[in-house]
């Protein structure tokens, strides 16, 4: 905090240029003051504060040994290392692969570049975004369910001509083929209240969030962070982390106190940029251990996108509705 004194010094150092006094200019020049007075160890108590995840922490150095001294600089250089390891991913052109999010299906391969990717996913759909077209590749799941719909329909008196139409609905939904989709409705559809694969699916990257993977918000609330070579490990707080992001299991009422403590373990390519972040998913009381969140990115500025399907066809009103509920 500025003291009074601090700003009258300011303004006499001010008062010496030629330059107008302005109100910016005298609180700018008292910041710097106050700089110099916190760090001038002759002078008295030297104060380090430390930007940590968890909030501002002041810490009187000259009441802790030195060797805590240097503990807390290196935790806050191993931080800021991490943060600094999830820049590259703002340029949007990266691939990825990511398994044990808790409410999304795994990723076998992801390529973002720009506007454009690609998403696979194991035993669901593909998605696929080409110069603002969306296109899916359905996992052809419902095919299990075939049979026994037409043979309920048909019970339940529809038409020779319904049921045909029905037929070719499952067939375009068989996993054979890419689809063009609205990607406005298929987002509608994956909201309805029924249980559908489509809930399982990675938001598409955007100019504003070109990270899909999730590890940004994961750095964001990391707590402590400690370095070795190019693997940093330490905890992060789930509470912290959007819950409709879908990747760590933050009940606090559920799972108590350790999931404001989950260890992680980030692992950096020799140009400083994240290349692993694995995070332990808090132990559950009732149920088997949890696999941990895994999330891995490579190829940065390098990453593949596929060319657009040639024909694809468009998916049919009644294939956004097959799919609203393919699990229920």
């Amino acid at each position: 905090m500025r003291t009074p004194n601090d700003v009258r010094i300011a303004m006499q150092d001010l008062a010496r240029t030629a330059e107008p006094l302005s109100a910016a200019g005298v609180l700018q020049a008292a910041q710097r003051q106050r700089a110099r007075r916190r760090w001038a160890g002759a002078a008295g108590t030297v104060t380090a504060v430390l930007a940590v995840t968890s909030g501002i922490a002041a810490v009187n150095l000259d009441r802790m040994p030195v060797n805590s001294i240097a503990a807390v600089s290196e935790e806050h250089d191993a931080h800021r290392q991490l943060e600094r390891s999830v820049d590259g991913l703002r340029e949007g052109n990266y691939a990825f692969t990511r398994s044990g999010a808790r409410g999304l299906a795994d990723v076998t391969r992801g390529e973002v570049h720009g506007d454009s990717y690609v998403v696979e996913y194991v035993g669901r759909q593909s998605t696929m975004r080409i110069d603002a077209t969306t296109y899916l590749l359905p996992s052809g799941g419902l095919n299990a369910r075939r049979t026994s719909y037409l043979a309920r329909s048909r019970r339940e008196g529809v038409s020779d001509a319904e049921l045909r139409k029905l037929e070719g609905v499952f067939t375009e939904l068989d996993g054979s083929r890419w689809l063009r989709v609205d990607a406005v409705r298929l987002t509608s559809a994956a909201a309805s209240e029924q249980q559908s694969s489509l809930d399982q699916l990675a938001a598409a990257p955007s100019t504003d969030r070109p990270d899909i993977t999730g590890v940004d918000a994961l750095v964001n609330a990391v707590v402590t962070a400690e370095q070795s070579g190019h693997t940093i490990t330490g905890t992060l707080d789930a509470t912290r982390v959007d819950e409709r992001l879908r990747l760590l299991e933050a009940d606090f009422a559920y799972f108590g106190p350790q999931v404001r403590s989950l260890a992680y373990r980030a692992t950096l390519d020799d140009a400083g940029r994240l290349s692993t972040l694995r995070v332990d998913q808090p132990d559950s009381p009732e149920l088997a251990p949890a696999a941990p969140l895994a999330i891995t990115i490579s190829r940065y500025g390098q990453a593949q996108v596929p060319p657009a399907p040639i024909d694809a066809a468009e998916l049919s009103s009644l294939g956004y509705d097959l799919l609203a509920g393919d699990e229920d």
